[in-house]
């Protein structure tokens, strides 16, 4: 009798996994990231998890935000895998011509860019920077520099 009951209560569960599952997909595939590198889904309870690795941070960040329109609970562990590596130096330069170049960009923001194997770090030299205002540009050039990851630190 008590496996019977337990059968109910898990059949219904594992439905729903896969039909949330094939929804994601659906949903990375709409937003044409199958091109963008390889995106696994696995759905656990309701909880999905994206593994493989993307092209750029750009899709990666895609991904996570398409699966979160059908569960609340993701967990991103997909790398970024640059189609075309770039070095450190070439990175930085993109960054901070990105940074300066922006708009909002004002004399009263100062942003040091720090890049370590592809990953940047967006941090405040001598004077206190907005954050929002001052990310924005950086992260605009992540999808086509090679970068591998984003970061940012406040004093």
């Amino acid at each position: 009798m008590a496996l019977a009951a337990a059968l109910v209560f898990i059949t219904p569960a594992l439905a729903d996994d896969t039909g949330l599952r094939e929804r994601i997909e659906a949903r990375l595939g709409k937003a044409g990231l199958a091109d963008r590198g390889q995106i696994e889904v696995r759905v656990t309870n309701g909880e999905a998890v994206l593994s493989g690795f993307t092209t750029t941070v750009d899709a990666q960040r895609r991904a996570e935000k398409a699966a979160r329109k059908e569960t609340r609970t993701v967990d991103n562990r997909l790398l970024v895998v640059p189609a075309k590596p770039k070095e450190d130096s070439e990175i930085r330069k993109a960054v901070s011509d990105a940074v300066l170049g922006y708009v909002y960009y004002g004399v009263f923001d100062s942003v040091g860019v720090g890049v370590d194997h592809g990953g940047v770090t967006l941090s405040p030299s001598d004077i206190p920077i907005t954050t929002s205002r001052t990310v924005s540009p950086a992260v605009k050039c992540l999808s086509t520099w090679g970068v591998t990851g984003m970061g940012h630190s406040s004093r």
